[in-house]
């Protein structure tokens, strides 16, 4: 069995050898990099359309030769010679709409936390570059549109969630990024809950001491007044996230703390 050559993928620097393949496994990416003096190449293939078989454990081993036609080819020049490779998570270039698997009710006046998962995005560095030389996706979601018409609305990635409530039973998966949503129904009647959009551009990520990544706590609260639903990121974090690591700061910043006046294509 291949050495896995990390410990922790989010904080170590990888010193590649040149002329070697090192094969890169998280998530249903499989990822290879190789070297030579001047340029870097880049070979991934997706394992897996199934969110739900992504691998535990993040790997990344040397082997000996690969299989190029099963394989897209990302390849990079440069004027420099660069030897080291970080690899640091990064949420989604777009919107994510996650689903239920099955329907979720809330009663009326009642909050929950509900926990979502989804894939994390890699951000590729190589020395010491402040700008990503390749942005990839650790699974190939399917895109979406999430508006209350087909001209209102924008491009988003689709993804399913079990609607945890009980963090514990959260499936732990490699390459997955946790992000609580706190849903407040202060309306008259049931909330279906059928889809959220998780503001992947106003979300900041955080590594856990138990190397879990994570988000602040999305908050969602629905008024009797649909029109005056609100969205904002919680300025207190989850207590999961004590001692926590702070790796991305989110790529827009919310002063307000208040993502939207009113969102009521949220809920249909």
């Amino acid at each position: 069995m291949s050495t896995n050559l990390i410990t922790n993928l989010w904080q170590d620097d990888l010193a590649l050898e040149s002329e070697n393949y090192y094969k890169l496994q998280i998530g249903a990416l499989e990822l290879y990099f190789y070297h030579i003096e001047y340029e870097w190449l880049f070979y991934h293939r997706f394992l897996t359309s199934d969110e739900a078989k992504n691998e535990k454990k993040i790997t990344l081993t040397k082997v000996k030769k690969i299989d190029r036609e099963k394989l897209e080819l990302k390849r990079f020049v440069q004027s420099n010679q660069a030897e080291l490779i970080k690899v640091r998570p990064k949420l989604a270039d777009r919107n994510i709409v996650a689903k239920p698997h099955e329907p979720v009710f809330l009663p009326s006046k009642q909050s929950i936390v509900l926990y979502i998962s989804t894939p994390v995005w890699l951000a590729i560095f190589v020395n010491y570059d402040d700008k990503s030389l390749l942005d990839l996706s650790t699974f190939q979601l399917p895109d979406t549109w999430f508006g209350p018409k087909p001209h209102v609305g924008e491009l988003c990635y689709a993804s399913r969630f079990s609607g945890r409530a009980n963090l514990d039973l959260l499936p732990r998966r490699a390459g997955r990024i946790i992000t609580p949503v706190k849903i407040t129904n202060n309306g008259t009647d049931n909330l279906k809950l059928e889809k959220l959009s998780i503001p992947c551009d106003y979300l900041s990520i955080y590594l856990t001491q138990n190397d879990e990544l994570w988000t602040p706590t999305l908050s969602v609260s629905r008024e009797t007044d649909s029109s005056k639903t609100q969205v904002k990121i919680e300025q207190a974090l989850h207590p999961k996230l004590e001692g926590a690591k702070l790796l991305s700061e989110p790529k827009v910043s919310d002063k307000n703390g208040l993502l939207l006046k009113t969102i009521n294509m949220l809920f249909d």
